[in-house]
């Protein structure tokens, strides 16, 4: 089937590499961009699309109410109309003629052979060891594809019109001529196609349906026109035609016809009395096509993708799902080989990733919020524990999902909020969401399914996210910055320590007794929160754009700009972030989840797979890392006059030690000539010193110091009682 209108469409798994720059980062894989559906096939259980400039894309149903894209093969042009035979795909490809994919194993579909046919391939239909193509100008062309690698064209016939459509039944091609309607090509002879019949409608034809021995003429404006065609040299009326509004295309399954009117959706039809509407749906896009499997139908719906509707009663046409690229990408989890997505329109989104440079969706959940179930929130944060994801859900507040199989996520429990969910931590049996204005919530979710609130405190600003840290939740609160809640007692939170920082606290990540600060404008924070009551602020770093998130992974700190992409920092020393590595992204970088050396990055629209071995120290015996040089906890501690610091090297190295205060204010250091590989131990003796909380760092010079830094450290906190 012809498609006019083109829309703006962006590459899955594609490169990017055009576009984006990368410094000792380098793109793996992108996935999820969107795609518009013009044409769908059924085989069984599965759905062949035809995906504009996308291609094919290959879906399972076999669960209707959830729809899985399974495999999918770019083709150059513009797939306008497909049809699938014998374990291959027919492609009309627009200007780039007929592509013919080899769907044996729809997970990997790939391209066997082409013919340009010279115009511009609108529609096809193949029957036995031939393809039927409509060229537009160039009227209908007749290939062999006896031999699906290497095709070539026996016939043609020159349509006086514009060829859009057509469909092939035993040795007749039936071709939809625009201007002059419907004409019946003889194609029996595959090297002398001859007309044969034809069938005047008034306006424009569109596109064609065979269903044995009727015709369905689309005919855009004026409607739909059916006529019997069970002799082809002679096509006769067969009823009044349709007034559909836009009369796109029409699928036909014995009584009851399917019409897709565009922008005004679908309707039921009785073939019959097609003047009699049965029922009718609107959708949000423009609907190209359908196909009909027993009391189901798949509609093409263009950028909204695949629409599934149970059609059982005609009369009452029911929505069951659909297929769709995703919403926002906000929020991203990792959990063993699944990666789990907070997609701010669509809900959850679960994908495998145990081969990263082949992500794919295994199940999807749209998440309620209430009763209803109708989508009312918008998803912005989530995170795991066990069995269950838990989900900022925006207006609908908490949202408890079983993923005990990620196969089939389950909505166990919600809770409604008093202002929007924004971020959520849990620890134990409490959820900790960042509320919006009113602050923090405390959910009690010893319960998945009967989530309540537990504690609820005011804070200045307007929570966008929040960690828990052992007995402090650390909140980002837009222009009120860093705040400090002491949750001791969950159910009575109170106010701890802050820091106004100088832009808008979007996001926050702690570890080591740092808050990392996603700070807008004002690029990266790094808080000194040893003493939760008075935190202060060490080094930043700053960035071209907007900083909205970041996330810490042993002594590195991958940072989200929404404008510029991402940027990973080695922090082993807070008081000096090293910018080490950078990554341009095409859209829009919300969040980042790590695994290893791979970096996920939610690209508002996208996925991005991002390889971040160069930036990051690689193991070598060769190399000294953090990990060579543990810094064991010191004893006693609390201590009052002297205490024992041991550590262990893995590497022969000289060592400093180097204790300071809470204020960073350095108040010994100890320097030590090179040591052998093994465990030592060294005294401090704090005499003079006043009681309080100190640090204390070592640093090792190992003997072939990595490129990004020459030193490692390591810092543990020591606590003087006197």
């Amino acid at each position: 089937m012809k498609k006019i209108f083109n829309v703006s469409c962006m590459l899955l798994f594609s490169a990017l590499s055009a576009y984006s720059q990368g410094v000792n980062i380098s793109l793996i894989c992108s996935y999820y961009e969107e795609w518009d559906a013009y044409a769908i096939v059924l085989d069984d259980t599965t759905a062949y699309v035809a995906a504009g400039f996308h291609g094919l894309k290959v879906i399972d149903v076999s669960n209707p109410v959830m729809p899985l894209l399974i495999g999918e093969c770019d083709t150059p042009g513009d797939a306008c109309d497909l049809t699938v035979s014998g374990g291959f795909a027919y492609i009309a490809d627009w200007d780039m003629g007929l592509r013919i994919v080899d769907v044996s194993d729809p997970v990997n579909p790939f391209e066997t052979g082409f013919f340009n046919t010279g115009g511009y391939a609108g529609g096809v239909g193949v029957s036995g060891e031939y393809a039927c193509i409509a060229d537009r100008e160039e009227g209908l062309r007749v290939i062999d594809v006896s031999d699906p690698y290497n095709p070539f064209e026996t016939g043609y016939y020159d349509t006086p019109g514009l060829a859009t459509d057509t469909e092939v039944s035993g040795d007749y091609a039936f071709v939809s001529d625009y201007y002059t309607s419907m004409r019946v090509i003889d194609i029996s002879d595959p090297t002398a196609p001859y007309e044969a019949g034809l069938y005047d409608t008034p306006g424009e034809a569109e596109n064609i349906t065979i269903d044995g021995d009727y015709a369905c003429i689309s005919a855009f404006s004026p409607g739909y026109y059916f006529a019997d065609v069970s002799d082809p040299a002679n096509p006769a009326p067969a009823g009044p035609y349709y007034d559909g509004g836009v009369a796109w295309d029409m699928k036909m399954s014995g009584d009851l016809g399917i019409a897709c009117r565009g922008p005004q959706g679908i309707s039921t039809v009785d073939v019959v009395f097609p003047a009699n509407r049965l029922d009718e749906f609107n959708t949000d896009g423009w609907t190209y096509g359908a196909a009909i499997a027993e009391d189901l139908v798949y509609v093409a719906d263009g950028p909204e993708a695949i629409l599934v509707f149970d059609i059982s009663d005609p009369e009452n046409l029911t929505y069951i799902n659909h297929l769709d690229t995703p919403g926002m990408l906000i929020d991203a989890e990792i959990s063993g080989n699944y990666l789990y997505l907070a997609d701010n329109e669509e809900g959850l989104r679960i994908i495998d990733i145990s081969n990263p440079s082949s992500p794919r969706e295994v199940s999807y959940l749209y998440v309620t919020g209430d009763v209803t179930g109708w989508l009312v929130g918008q998803v912005s944060s989530l995170k795991l524990q066990g069995d269950y994801a838990y989900i900022a859900a925006g207006d609908s507040g908490l949202s408890v999902v079983d993923i005990s199989n990620p196969h089939l996520p389950v909505e166990t429990g919600f809770l409604y909020t008093p202002s929007r969910a924004k971020g959520i931590d849990v620890s134990g049996n409490y959820a900790y969401i960042a509320a919006g204005y009113p602050g923090l919530v405390v959910a009690d979710v010893s319960s998945p399914a009967n989530p309540a609130v537990a504690g609820q405190l005011n804070l200045p600003g307007f929570s966008e996210d929040i960690v828990v840290d052992d007995k402090y939740a650390y909140l980002a609160t837009g222009d009120a910055g860093l705040r400090v809640v002491d949750i001791s007692d969950p159910v009575n939170p109170t106010t701890g320590g802050n820091f106004d920082t100088p832009g808008y606290a979007e996001g926050i990540a702690v570890s080591g007794g740092y808050a990392f600060i996603a700070d807008g404008g004002e690029g990266l924070r790094i808080i000194n929160i040893i003493d939760p009551a008075n935190p202060f602020e060490i080094a930043s770093f700053d960035t071209p754009g907007w900083v909205n998130n970041v996330t810490v992974e042993d002594n590195h700190a991958f940072v989200t700009d929404s404008t510029e992409g991402l940027y990973v920092l080695y922090t082993a020393n807070p008081a000096n972030p090293v910018e080490i590595g950078s990554y341009n992204t095409p859209g829009r970088a919300m969040s980042v989840a790590v695994s290893g050396e791979l970096a996920y990055v939610t690209d508002y629209y996208n996925l991005l797979v991002l390889d971040c071995s160069e930036a990051l120290p690689v193991e070598n015996p060769g190399i000294a890392h953090p990990s060579d040089f543990p810094l064991h906890p010191n004893y006693p501690n609390p201590f009052n006059a002297a205490t024992t610091i041991p550590f262990t090297l893995n590497l022969d190295g000289k060592v400093k030690i180097d204790i300071f205060d809470i204020t960073g204010r350095s108040v010994g250091v100890q320097y030590i000539e090179p040591l052998q590989v093994g465990t030592h131990e060294f005294v401090w003796d704090a005499e003079g010193m006043v009681s309080g909380v100190y640090l204390v760092r070592l640093i090792v010079d190992g003997r072939v110091p990595t490129a990004e830094s020459r030193h490692h450290a390591q810092t543990r906190k020591l606590v003087l009682v006197k």
